[in-house]
């Protein structure tokens, strides 16, 4: 019985985790077309420092949020009496942000983000991908899915000479069980 449950188990979870690659691949490979359509190939490692500093924001925002939802004056000592409370809102496992209108939960997303940051993306698609940083290149971070798992986001960007260059938000949604590129936002050019 044991021995069953365990093989239960591993195919279970080998099952969502190939779903999981399945949809990474799948909107890697549609951003990378979207560049290609410009004759632009992206570079092999993933670029997060937008993505992170965009999701650390989304965190301060939502921190602040929680500090003036528990306003109050400190004790005689000094202390916030509703710290504890705060802290639990603040730093559960379960917190979820709003980050360009996808809600994720924080700290598995940063986690994640933090480690597949320059990894390379090779894993994913079988595209052609730059391995120097010649000129015209473009970089993209790893996939933030949303909880509901039927929207994501890339950030991108690409580098066509000194002061060339634009940068932004692709936009994702997974209809009828397919990754469709919906929109993209330019956030700066050069």
């Amino acid at each position: 019985m044991r021995k069953i449950l365990t093989a239960i188990l591993i195919l279970t979870f080998s099952v969502t985790f190939s779903q999981t690659d399945e949809d990474l691949t799948e909107i890697i490979e549609l951003v990378i077309a979207e560049y290609q359509n410009d004759t632009i190939i992206v570079n092999n490692r993933f670029n997060n420092d937008e993505l992170l500093s965009a999701l650390d924001d989304a965190k301060s925002r939502k921190d602040s949020k929680i500090h003036d939802k528990y306003k109050t004056e400190l004790d005689s000592n000094g202390i916030d009496p509703n710290w504890e409370i705060k802290t639990a809102e603040m730093y559960e496992d379960s917190v979820t942000v709003q980050i360009e209108n996808i809600k994720v939960k924080f700290f598995p997303a940063i986690t994640l983000l933090d480690k597949k940051d320059n990894k390379r993306i090779r894993r994913y698609t079988k595209t052609k991908l730059k391995k120097n940083k010649k000129k015209p290149v473009a970089f993209i971070s790893f996939p933030l899915i949303s909880t509901d798992r039927k929207r994501a986001i890339v950030y991108g960007s690409y580098i066509c000479g000194g002061l060339c260059g634009s940068g932004g938000v692709f936009y994702l949604e997974k209809i009828k069980g397919k990754w469709k590129m919906i929109e993209y936002e330019r956030r700066w050019i050069a």
